[in-house]
């Protein structure tokens, strides 16, 4: 059941680089909608934009989101959002600045997700106390080369993350992106990351898939600073369980690295 109330906005990270929008229902219906990520850019009324950008997308409804919902959003806040609009009472051009659209599905991917530069990977510094199952889910899309993994932009990276879980408040689970500076090295073009899991729930047996959102620019900035370059691929390491039903730290190990190209200049 946890499973399936998580997965109402999975969507392919494909929706990152390029979105189409289309009619819901078919050619003679003036419906547009989908579900996208966007960053969060104003929090009354919410407001939302995809990545470059300068058009707002306004929930029509945020009175209706704030009180019925548990959704917290700050500004900056990267979101799985379902939406639609009336494209015949809002016709969208090129000078188009603002949409009012009634979102119908909502989920802060930013929420207990954060990336830090240390001198270790994380392991031993109270970021982990748990096992995930894995990095990367098939959905209606299928399985991309880089397990779903991409960026919302240069600073954004979204990864979708298995583990065991009990509750759909997703505020439990606490996912760190750790940067080791002292592992880098002068010669190096891949940055390396690891992520690192923390739960305070006993025995959660329920399977969750969750995209996750992290800002890596101090770590972009630290890996710049070390090396004098930008990274050309990033390596992402997870500490997944070994054993079936189990997030047990006993149980797990280190995975092999999921990787993802890194193709921004700027």
């Amino acid at each position: 059941m946890f499973m399936k109330q998580l997965k109402f906005l999975m969507v392919a990270l494909t929706l990152l680089m390029g979105i189409s929008l289309t009619s819901c229902m078919g050619d003679s219906d003036p419906t547009v909608g989908g579900t996208f990520i966007m960053k969060t850019v104003s929090t009354y009324p919410y407001t939302f934009r995809f990545t470059n950008s300068e058009v707002n997308y306004v929930a029509a409804n945020s009175s209706e989101l704030m009180a019925n919902t548990n959704l917290k959003l700050s500004t900056g806040d990267i979101v799985q959002i379902a939406w639609s609009y009336n494209s015949e009472e809002q016709p969208v051009t090129e000078a188009t600045k603002e949409v009012k659209v009634q979102v119908s599905g909502i989920q802060n991917l930013s929420t207990s997700a954060e990336c830090w530069s240390l001198e270790d990977d994380g392991a031993e510094s109270g970021y982990q106390n748990a096992t995930i199952t894995k990095i990367g889910f098939i959905n209606d899309y299928g399985m991309s080369d880089n397990n779903g993994i991409g960026f919302f932009d240069k600073n954004i990276i979204v990864i979708p993350v298995v583990f065991l879980a009990k509750s759909t408040d997703i505020s439990k689970y606490n996912f760190t992106l750790i940067f080791d500076r002292s592992q880098a090295k002068a010669e190096d073009t891949e940055m390396a990351l690891y992520l690192r899991y923390r739960t305070e729930e006993e025995k959660p047996s329920d399977v969750a898939n969750i995209y996750k959102a992290f800002d890596i620019s101090s770590a972009l900035n630290d890996f710049e600073g070390l090396t004098d370059k930008k990274p050309t691929k990033i390596k992402i390491y997870a500490f997944e369980s070994t054993k079936s039903g189990s997030n047990s730290l006993e149980d797990g190990k280190l995975s092999e690295p999921y990787e993802v190209e890194y193709k921004f200049d700027e």
